[in-house]
């Protein structure tokens, strides 16, 4: 298993970010460089009062890398709700600029089926804001122990969920 802090400036947010990327312990020699696979991956964005080394720390998100044989990326953004504010434009940074910085690093996969999106709590919101806003960017989304308002949500997304919405 590989564990790589990234610090670098996002244009985005006017500021330095650091982002953690875990590349899973690989299964063959055809793995061995960064650069031989082209990893399925997935995005996990951490909770409020967290960061992404409370993730790495407190889990077993390494050796979970390790078994599904997944890149993992933990972003970093504070108390952002992973929301846009006139200061910290944390979900522009998100869909615009996070994920370009990583592939431009790293041979992250580019096939649909591959590309996962998680949270937890905060997270959580994010990553199911994130997910249904651009539905043909993730295969799937996860959700642990989501602090969900719909009310950030745009119309059109609302329209398309399940009648029980109303019961969370």
């Amino acid at each position: 298993m590989t564990l790589i802090n990234m610090q670098f400036y996002a244009n985005t947010l006017q500021q330095t970010v650091t982002i953690s990327v875990i590349l899973p312990e690989p299964r063959s020699s055809d793995q061995v460089s960064l650069t031989a696979t082209e990893w399925p991956y997935m995005i996990l964005l951490h909770g409020l009062g967290m960061n992404q080394s409370d993730i790495i720390r407190k889990t077993s998100i390494e050796r979970y890398a390790t078994a599904t044989q997944m890149a993992i990326i933990l972003p970093s953004l504070g108390r952002s709700c992973y929301l846009d504010s006139p200061s910290f434009p944390a979900w522009q940074f998100l869909t615009t600029e996070l994920m370009p910085r990583v592939t431009a690093t790293f041979k992250l996969s580019t096939n649909l089926a591959d590309c996962f999106i998680a949270g937890i709590s905060m997270g959580g919101y994010g990553a199911l804001r994130w997910g249904l806003i651009e539905p043909k960017q993730f295969r799937g989304i996860g959700v642990i122990s989501g602090a969900v308002n719909y009310s950030n949500f745009p119309t059109t997304i609302l329209e398309t969920l399940p009648p029980y919405r109303e019961l969370i």
